[in-house]
């Protein structure tokens, strides 16, 4: 059995909670971050963001970014339940131009439940032609931070909760060609099981992107965008530790507002947008541990006039953790 913060030490597995694969508006994205423990308290790891809306409007004004880092990180409380983290990141940035990067950063991460880390840290990452600010609360899985009889994970049961793994960021963008560079994005997804088989799934998101205006230039306009899915769905395998196969329907609200960021431009009037949509999902929960479950889905939606993504496909894979009360575990 391992210890309560066995989560630190050499060769165990590190992946940050935002690593996933969605084309969900506003934000389409990959990212791939995790590492390995080197040494007790030395993380080594990679960071892949790939075609992300959130670089594109962070850093350049226009899309196709991909950003590639390897970074260092050291906890200086290796073990205790919350330590502090020094990180130092070199990479490369590529649009219409390569860039290097180099980005240090001071965080705090805690251990939430096995396996289930909770994380506050702040960036400042530099190259030749820009300065970027960042701020992120979210999470992380440590794999191997459960002991062997955690391994078969329990059955989902009423009264859990289900909750998506990133919860913010914001970055902000110094460079002389941008006066107001700032990226916001905060998400709230959570899933309640009504019953053993029935979940109410609740997911808010809210974006505000830095622009370039085509009709103005070089105006900048901010866009911000809020979205609310509510709807059910059903998971038929009542007795299935490791896979939860679902249908679901639901509706979403969604809201669109685009709005000038200089007053000496040309004075444009502000655009907004609204609408509501039903919805019908397809999708399956992959149960890791007890804690740690990783959702796959496929979206149609009806209509979507509030918002700027044309396919009204969306699929996602990422990462959520469980929390509630744990059920006896199926007989074999």
């Amino acid at each position: 059995m391992l210890t309560l913060f066995a989560q630190r030490q050499q060769g165990h597995i590190w992946i940050d909670g935002a690593t996933s694969w969605q084309t969900m508006d506003p934000a389409d994205d990959f990212i791939l971050d995790g590492g390995a423990f080197v040494f007790d308290g030395l993380l080594l790891g990679l960071d892949i963001r790939a075609d992300a809306e959130r670089l594109a409007n962070t850093y350049l004004p226009t899309g196709g970014v991909e950003r590639y880092e390897l970074f260092a990180r050291y906890y200086l409380g290796r073990t205790a339940r919350w330590s502090p983290y020094l990180e130092l990141g070199f990479g490369a940035l590529s649009n219409q131009g390569s860039y290097r990067t180099l980005r240090p950063a001071l965080g705090l991460e805690g251990r939430l439940a096995p396996g289930v880390f909770g994380r506050v840290a702040l960036g400042y990452e530099y190259t030749d032609d820009y300065q970027v600010y960042t701020l992120e609360v979210g999470s992380s899985v440590g794999f191997n931070d459960w002991s062997d009889k955690d391994r078969i994970p329990s059955l989902l049961r009423g009264g859990q909760w289900l909750i998506n793994s990133h919860l913010a960021s914001v970055s902000m963008l110094s460079d002389t060609i941008s006066p107001d560079g700032i990226y916001g994005s905060a998400r709230i997804n959570v899933g309640y099981l009504l019953r053993d088989n029935l979940l109410l799934d609740m997911d808010v998101r809210a974006v505000r992107q830095s622009l370039p205006n085509i009709q103005a230039e070089p105006d900048r306009r901010a866009r911000y965008t809020a979205t609310a899915d509510v709807g059910l769905q059903l998971l038929p395998l009542r007795r299935s530790n490791f896979i939860n196969p679902y249908l679901g329907v639901g509706g979403t609200y969604g809201y669109t507002v685009e709005e000038s960021l200089r007053t000496e431009a040309v004075d444009l009037p502000q655009q907004d947008t609204s609408g509501v949509s039903p919805y019908a999902v397809a999708g399956t929960y992959i149960h890791i541990s007890d804690r740690i479950t990783v959702r796959a889905d496929v979206r149609w939606y009806a209509t979507q006039s509030y918002s700027p993504l044309e396919s009204p496909w969306q699929f996602m894979l990422g990462t959520m953790f469980r929390f509630g009360r744990l059920p006896l575990r199926s007989r074999p």
